[in-house]
């Protein structure tokens, strides 16, 4: 059993609602997808996976009830902010989507050229007024979030997108929908997603230059994805079979490169015309490694990361709190600081590297990225000295609450020992959703973070 750190999101749409919109025809029903999310689903708990590390959204052909929401793009996105919340640094996250891909005229013409257009996962609600689809800016907007917290990212794309004719048995639209749709994302605003797409160089024509996570693509952006009976336990997509028939024969130490081209292989003596791509890191394994690492974050920001955590491991905080220092302005005097003026200018301003001069004042930004309140308590370890508590400031209380989206700026001015050129300063940080924490009860169900930002202070 190797994929316990592994979470999956699972999208299957076999029927597309055309109500309220001029899209009809272009997206026509389907018929493999939704039994696609269930052997991945059956697949992946044979293979480890807790069940409450899957989520899956589908839209069966039929109007009976099914358990899973339906796969919108207001759930589609909901969904992947709420499993990106409940992931740790060096897990796995597994993105798959069977369904009907298509383009659009770009939502970023300053970047793709005013004739330009956006590769698109299509919703089960592609049609009407309010319709969003899931545009490629947005995905490499989500990726980029997701390497950031050090996720181990795969997605598989079980369709097609510019190339193919609509018919029956092809997961895609060859016409450029220019149904009139809101422009605007849910995910991201206009900066972020020309930030996150400029400078990057085209691959497969789904998403560019893919660099710290690993793609799997159904076929080439000028070819069709099928899906079909290639046995007899009923219809699904030609590359999701193919991959999973290489998954179960292939050793858990599978690289993305190897399981590529088993499954190449056996796509293309089933089909013509059809030639599944994968881009990427492509020989880093599929499974995501078991033993799980202190992961360092990226740039100037907390340096250690450590998750302690007591009962059910389904709940997780790690990353959600972080430290970083800043440079206050020149003329920054403690006795009679604004601050609503400091935080402005600290907003506008970057992290500075984790050092600075013995006695020069820096301001440390406290800050809590997760979905939820967190209760923060901040202590200085310092050399050959015990731990003090800094924050909340003395009489205030054992930890001060911290809402989602919130941050706290602290003027500090770091000194050295008697006699030192050179210290190691510590600034120590907890995290939790449970007060019990620091009443000194660690009973199950009680989780918190630890988060250490080293400091080096030097002589002036």
């Amino acid at each position: 059993m190797h994929g316990s750190r592994l979470h999956a999101f699972l999208i299957g749409i076999d029927h597309y609602s055309h109500q309220g919109g001029p899209a009809l025809g272009l997206y026509p029903d389907l018929t493999g997808a939704v039994l696609d999310v269930g052997r991945w689903a059956d697949f992946l708990v044979r293979h480890g996976v807790h069940e409450s590390h899957l989520v899956r959204l589908t839209a069966p052909l039929t109007d009976s009830h099914t358990p899973f929401p339906l796969p919108t793009y207001e759930q589609i996105v909901d969904g992947l902010q709420s499993l990106e919340a409940r992931t740790c640094p060096g897990d796995g996250l597994l993105f798959v989507f069977m369904g009907h891909g298509g383009c659009v005229p770009t939502c970023v013409p300053e970047i793709k050229g005013e004739d330009g257009v956006d590769q698109v996962l299509v919703p089960a609600n592609p049609c009407g007024p309010e319709a969003r689809l899931l545009r490629d800016v947005e995905l490499v907007v989500l990726i980029d979030r997701w390497k950031r917290r050090g996720l181990q990212v795969t997605l598989c794309i079980d369709c097609c997108h510019s190339g193919a004719a609509v018919r029956s048995g092809i997961r895609g639209s060859g016409l450029v929908d220019s149904t009139r749709r809101p422009a605007r994302s849910r995910l991201a605003d206009h900066e972020e997603l020309v930030a996150c797409w400029e400078g990057l160089v085209p691959a497969s024509g789904w998403l560019p230059n893919p660099q710290g996570y690993v793609l799997f693509a159904a076929c080439l952006a000028h070819e069709r994805a099928y899906e079909g009976h290639f046995d007899s336990r009923g219809p699904g997509g030609a590359m999701t079979r193919a991959l999973l028939q290489a998954l179960e024969t292939e050793p858990s130490s599978v690289t993305c490169r190897q399981l590529h081209e088993r499954a190449s292989e056996t796509v293309q003596r089933w089909t013509e015309g059809q030639t599944p791509q994968v881009e990427g890191d492509l020989d880093r394994p599929f499974w995501p490694s078991k033993d799980r690492e202190p992961v360092p974050v990226e740039g100037t920001e907390s340096s250690v990361v450590e998750v302690l955590k007591r009962g059910d491991p389904g709940y997780y905080l790690t990353g959600q709190l972080r430290l970083a220092l800043y440079l206050p302005p020149p003329d920054f005097d403690p006795r009679q600081r604004d601050v609503a003026a400091l935080r402005r200018y600290v907003e506008a301003q970057e992290p500075v590297r984790t050092s600075c001069r013995d006695g020069e004042w820096v301001c440390l930004k406290v800050e809590n990225r997760s979905l939820q309140p967190l209760l923060v308590a901040l202590y200085a370890r310092l050399p050959d000295a015990a731990p003090t508590q800094f924050y909340p400031a003395s009489g205030v209380g054992k930890a001060d609450l911290l809402r989602s989206g919130e941050w706290d700026l602290l003027p500090m001015q770091p000194r050295l020992p008697p006699g030192a050129r050179a210290a190691l300063n510590k600034i120590e940080g907890i995290a939790t959703n449970e007060m019990r924490f620091f009443d000194g009860d660690y009973a199950t169900g009680v989780f918190w973070t630890v988060v250490t930002l080293n400091v080096s202070v030097v002589s002036r």
